[in-house]
C-alpha cells in the first residue's frame, strides 16, 4: 500500500470531519433559535414559521453538506486503506445513495416550506451538479 494514499485518505478525512462538524454546529444554532422563538411565540400567540434556511460554511453551495461530508468520510477511510478494502467500499456505496435520496427528499421539503426562489438554485448534495 501506498504512503500517500494514506496521506491522501486522512487529508479528505480530516477536511470532511472538520466541516460536518461546523454544518451540524450550524444546524444546532438553527435549531436553538427555532426553540427560542417558539417559546416565545407560544407566549405571544403568533403563528409564524420556527423554520430557517442554513447558511454558513458549506451550506452556501449546497443544501445538504453534512450529507456530502459524511460521504467523503466512509470515501477516505477506503482510500485511506488502499481501496482495497470491498467491505469499506460497499458502506460508502451504501451511504452515497442512502444519502443521496435523504438530500432530495430535504430539497423538495425546502422548496416546499421556502420556495424555489429562497434556494437560489443550491443544489441538494453536489456543488455545482445535483
Amino acid at each position: 500500500m501506498s504512503p500517500w494514499m494514506t496521506i491522501v485518505g486522512l487529508a479528505l478525512f480530516s477536511y470532511a470531519s472538520l466541516h460536518q462538524s461546523r454544518c451540524h454546529q450550524i444546524l444546532y444554532r438553527l435549531r436553538r433559535q427555532s426553540l427560542q422563538k417558539r417559546q416565545l411565540r407560544v407566549r405571544s400567540q403568533l403563528s409564524s414559521s420556527s423554520y430557517a434556511l442554513p447558511y454558513g460554511d458549506l451550506f452556501d453551495h449546497v443544501l445538504c453538506p453534512h450529507y456530502l461530508c459524511e460521504i467523503f468520510i466512509y470515501t477516505s477511510i477506503w482510500i485511506a486503506t488502499g481501496c482495497r478494502s470491498t467491505t469499506i467500499i460497499y458502506v460508502a456505496i451504501w451511504t452515497l445513495i442512502n444519502l443521496a435520496i435523504t438530500a432530495k427528499e430535504t430539497k423538495q421539503w425546502y422548496c416546499q416550506v421556502f420556495g424555489d426562489r429562497r434556494l437560489n438554485n443550491r443544489p441538494a448534495l453536489l456543488p455545482f451538479i445535483w
